[in-house]
């Protein structure tokens, strides 16, 4: 009986001084504070200032509070992180059992603010006595498969850990490079995990809004997130990530067990582009490289600005789908949208279809060699019966032309940058325009211009100023800056050579317009004269609006090689044709010589009068 009594002493003394010791402990917190800097300091690096209270609790769960928080690798007062509060709970049954388990009932954050810098000497996020290569200001660690080991025991250390909820709220990222004036801002309204464990699914919910110099959006992000530290194989389910108007849903994985690869398959059911200014083509499509000047003028860096980063290669490998319902772009919705994309290695494609295009269907393909620089890339639309003048009214162009329109052909191009890749396109399209109404009232001004000269002026000025065609088809080969087209237009053709500078939008084109005798298609009708007569003409300007004429050198050098007999045998035999016809026979060679001499003369005429 003494034996219990004496025990029954121990234990309530026991609790008595425990009781104390808390007491004395949770009595004045503030003690601990420099004790709690240093230990973060040499886990870190950073140094710590606490500009608020610090509180506890022990009992029944152990609970922290820290207010105005300060952290730098050096000076707190320009500090890289701030934080006004933090909270942090911590259950202490589990962590005293038989198996311990660390469960984090509650992490609060509130206020934080982190602050990177950069210049040209460096930037503020890198420890001072850091030698290796540059750390990005988000670092993306990869693991190492060898540092992994398998382990499936329900005792794995791994397992023992758990965070009920984790609240971040009212926070920001700013980031500031003096150097080139690069900005951006994440402002963080609230991000909240629940059920942080591994093989448990995680829930994810995010709202906030990013803004750099050029773009800003606001993004909320539902997902369940279901974590294997063992196999690095990560699983995102239920996803529903929203940008601004724009809702995305689907399940993915992530294995980051060497190399990151993503495979997705999302779904929308509609989704909005930012508006695209419809000022030229190259705004709207990658199957041209025009320029608007106004924009080229405002962002110099456009051109000459990487497309993707120097180690794309080994950034993350990915296989996915994307399924649009309703896919809006300028104004314009295309139903049933898919995408198709996967990126192994050095090697990446992308086809993208569209079943319901102006009336008619569109898919291109879209293929990337990125294993040494300069990148490769090739493009190979396939247009079906698309109604051109919904196109022309949708890219903003002047061009009256209705017709279903069927284009092909492959572009390629290589660089990493959109002059790159504008000054260095090797293209082979075509395209056929069916039965339709092209306005030809350009042409026809021009037609006009020449038969003043020639006669025959009734006939031009009957065409009409919107053609009811029969036959529109064409061929269009890009070298880098030489464009050569041949376009046939029921019994007239055209055949352009000359260059084009997309960066510059400037244009300069000789053209030679021939209307050829046709008795079965007589849509342009002109005297016997101008028939099978290339007539030159030189366009300059912008690809929207050139400035065309009558080529007055490449008329004098036609009519120099006509009369001499060099070139062009359709307008030779004209001529002796009409001298045979016109000319006694004792005067047709004298007749042919004069017209020779004629000839070498225009054709030897000095460069300074060539261009009166």
């Amino acid at each position: 009986m003494r034996f219990i009594k004496v025990l029954l002493w121990l234990v309530l003394s026991l609790v008595i001084a425990i009781g104390l010791g808390l007491a004395w402990v949770t009595s004045n917190p503030e003690q601990f504070k420099p004790q709690l800097s240093e230990l973060i300091e040499q886990r870190s690096g950073l140094k710590i200032s606490f500009g608020g209270a610090l509180n506890w609790e022990i009992f029944p769960a152990l609970r922290l509070s820290l207010d105005e928080i300060k952290a730098d690798w050096s000076d707190t007062n320009n500090a890289l992180v701030k934080v006004s509060n933090v909270k942090l709970g911590v259950a202490l049954k589990p962590l005293l059992s038989s198996r311990p388990k660390l469960r984090v009932q509650s992490i609060y954050i509130d206020g934080l603010a982190i602050t990177l810098a950069e210049n040209s000497t460096g930037n503020n996020w890198t420890p001072p006595d850091y030698t290796g290569p540059p750390l990005p200001p988000i670092p993306i660690p990869i693991a190492n498969p060898g540092q992994l080991v398998e382990n499936k025991s329900p005792n794995n250390p791994r397992n023992n850990w758990q965070i009920d909820k984790l609240a971040i709220n009212n926070s920001r990222v700013e980031y500031h490079n003096s150097e080139d004036g690069a900005y951006y801002l994440l402002e963080l309204a609230k991000l909240k995990i629940s059920d942080i464990s591994e093989n448990v699914p995680i829930a994810i919910e995010t709202d906030f809004s990013f803004a750099d110099a050029d773009t800003s959006f606001i993004t909320k992000l539902d997902m369940e997130l279901l974590l294997n530290t063992q196999t690095q194989l990560h699983r995102i389910n239920n996803l529903s990530l929203q940008i601004d108007e724009n809702t995305l849903k689907g399940d993915a994985t992530l294995d980051v067990s060497a190399l990151p690869y993503l495979s997705f398959a999302l779904v929308a059911e509609e989704l909005t582009f930012l508006e695209i200014k419809p000022s030229t083509i190259a705004d709207k499509t990658a199957l041209s490289f025009t320029a608007n000047n106004s924009v080229a003028a405002a962002t110099p860096n456009l051109w000459d600005s990487p497309l993707l980063p120097d180690n794309f290669n080994t950034l993350i490998n990915w296989k996915g789908t994307l399924e649009v319902g309703a896919l809006l772009v300028d104004g314009e919705q295309f139903n049933k949208v898919s995408m198709r994309t996967e990126k192994r290695d050095a090697k990446t494609d992308m086809e993208i279809s569209l079943p319901e295009f102006f009336g008619g269907q569109a898919r291109i393909r879209i293929d990337l060699l990125s294993r040494t620089q300069p990148y490769r890339w090739e493009l190979t639309p396939d247009i079906n019966n698309a109604d051109t003048q919904q196109i022309n009214y949708w890219l903003g162009q002047k061009l009256e032309w209705a017709a279903p329109l069927i284009l092909s052909g492959t572009i390629a191009t290589e660089g990493n940058t959109r002059r790159a890749l504008a000054n260095n396109i090797k293209a082979t399209t075509s395209f056929d325009g069916q039965q339709g109404r092209l306005n030809i009232s350009e042409l026809r001004r021009q037609a006009l211009a020449v038969t003043r000269y020639t006669g025959g002026v009734e006939r031009v000025a009957n065409w009409p100023q919107v053609l009811a065609y029969e036959t529109f088809t064409g061929t269009w080969n890009i070298d880098g800056r030489k464009h050569h087209m041949d376009i046939i237009l029921d019994n007239l053709s055209l055949d352009a050579k000359g260059r084009y500078d997309p960066v510059e939008d400037y244009m300069d084109m000789n053209i030679e317009l021939t209307i050829h005798e046709n008795p079965e298609l007589n849509t342009f009708d002109v005297n016997n004269t101008l028939r099978e007569l290339p007539i030159p003409v030189r366009c300059k300007g912008s690809a929207q609006s050139p400035r065309c004429n009558l080529d007055k050198n490449g008329a004098r050098r036609l009519l120099a090689d006509a009369l001499s007999g060099e070139s062009n045998d359709a307008i030779n035999e004209k001529l002796n044709r009409k001298i045979d016809e016109e000319i006694p026979e004792e005067y047709r060679d004298t007749a042919r010589a004069v017209l020779k001499s004629l000839g070498d003369l225009l054709g030897n005429k000095p460069e300074k009068d060539r261009q009166d």
